[in-house]
């Protein structure tokens, strides 16, 4: 059985502990808790989450709304459309398949939301972030990010990273969507110089995979 959130807070609060004047006195006296005092203490320096300190993406960070347009999707529902191999892609609030869940016969009336975009999973599996290279329609709880600014391929799949490093605060059932224009992500000048590299290394090596698979199924 699955438990509301207001539920799970009751059943914590109701939870029977020791008084702390119960607690035994030679608690204080083993090493172990002394070292877990000592690590309990050094946390109030330490960053409550890797994107929360400076030295890993730089210190300038900007609200997602400032680099990208929140456009709410289509809210479209897979069960009412008609799925085609040839059709168009529909992204829904799955982390799998780069959130493309079917392909559906084009809608009259109903234009497909741009390549280029990132597509954010409002509910469901929250957060999760993906650069769409096809047209595509999109499900419930879905929102797209339009840059507001020019971007790169490579720049555009860091800043998916980035939204997904997010997700933390969303634990315990809460869902991205007033809060999602708020959440704070690199500014576009903190992107690493090294993040060009990266995708292009990826490139050359799944290029150089699939030149020795043609090679051995020719």
């Amino acid at each position: 059985m699955r438990l509301r959130t207001g539920e799970v807070k009751y059943i914590i609060a109701k939870l029977p502990i020791p008084a702390v004047a119960d607690i035994p006195p030679w608690i204080e006296a083993e090493p172990v808790y002394n070292e877990m005092r000592d690590k309990i203490d050094g946390l109030a320096d330490t960053p409550a989450h890797p994107l929360a300190g400076p030295a890993v993406t730089g210190a300038k960070r900007v609200k997602l709304s400032a680099l990208f347009d929140v456009i709410y999707g289509h809210n479209l529902e897979l069960n009412a459309l008609v799925r085609s191999r040839e059709g168009v892609n529909f992204v829904s609030r799955t982390a799998l398949n780069n959130g493309v869940s079917a392909r559906v016969e084009p809608i009259d009336g109903l234009e497909p939301t741009e390549a280029g975009v990132l597509t954010v999973a409002g509910g469901g599996s929250v957060l999760e972030t993906f650069l769409q290279t096809e047209p595509f329609y999109s499900g419930r709880d879905l929102y797209y990010l339009r840059p507001k600014v020019e971007m790169t391929i490579e720049q555009k799949l860091f800043l998916c990273m980035c939204i997904r490093e997010n997700k933390f605060r969303y634990n315990y059932g809460r869902q991205a969507n007033k809060t999602l224009r708020d959440i704070l992500i690199p500014d576009i000048s903190e992107i690493p110089h090294w993040v060009g590299d990266a995708y292009a290394g990826v490139l050359a090596n799944w290029s150089k995979r699939l030149s020795a698979a043609e090679g051995i199924y020719a």
